[in-house]
């Protein structure tokens, strides 16, 4: 909806609003960061949610929560989420739950609207927890090329799982910048 204020001098003001049903339809979740170090505490914005209504409006007052969809994991711990109104969505932080546990953990999304029948819709998501010591290192791309071209390498490493290394940044450089960041190297 479109708001237009006047003031009694005739200054007006025009405000675009969205509004929306409390009663969720769907929830989406978007995995941000793949690979998150086993057993840290709660790595930020892990899976990224968005919560609609019937008319496809985003919900911005669900209660949203995560938790590992296997009850019995050994590996994937809590999650936490919270909107951010500077992303127009909720961010869940995700915990691992021990420094020698790896491997990918399914999550259980759920959305419960503010509505009087507090409506619940899920979604799921999944990441890997890995380790941030790589012990494998592949290098791929053109073996050859033309002076001047440019050329696109893919360097892949991963730990003594298999796994991708954790998304983190690695080193800093003399001037402050970053040396390494593995989410990079996952592509």
């Amino acid at each position: 909806a479109t708001i237009t204020i006047t003031t009694a001098a005739g200054a007006s003001f025009v405000k675009t609003v969205t509004f929306f049903d409390t009663k969720p339809a769907k929830a989406t979740a978007t995995v941000v960061k793949a690979f998150i170090k086993a057993g840290t505490t709660a790595v930020a914005d892990v899976f990224s949610v968005v919560v609609a209504d019937g008319a496809g409006n985003g919900v911005s007052n669900a209660t949203v929560t995560a938790a590992p969809t296997d009850t019995a994991t050994t590996v994937g711990g809590a999650a936490t989420c919270a909107w951010d109104a500077t992303v127009d969505m909720y961010e869940c932080a995700v915990v691992g739950k021990a420094v020698d546990k790896f491997g990918p953990v399914a999550y259980t999304i759920t959305a419960t609207g503010a509505d009087a029948a507090a409506t619940k819709v899920t979604t799921t998501a999944s990441v890997t927890f890995s380790d941030n010591v790589a012990t494998k290192a592949v290098l791929a791309g053109a073996a050859t090329g033309n002076p001047g071209a440019s050329v696109d390498y893919t360097l892949t490493l991963t730990d003594k799982n298999g796994y991708a290394v954790a998304d983190q940044t690695y080193g800093v450089g003399s001037e402050g910048g970053v040396i390494f960041s593995a989410t990079a190297a996952n592509t």
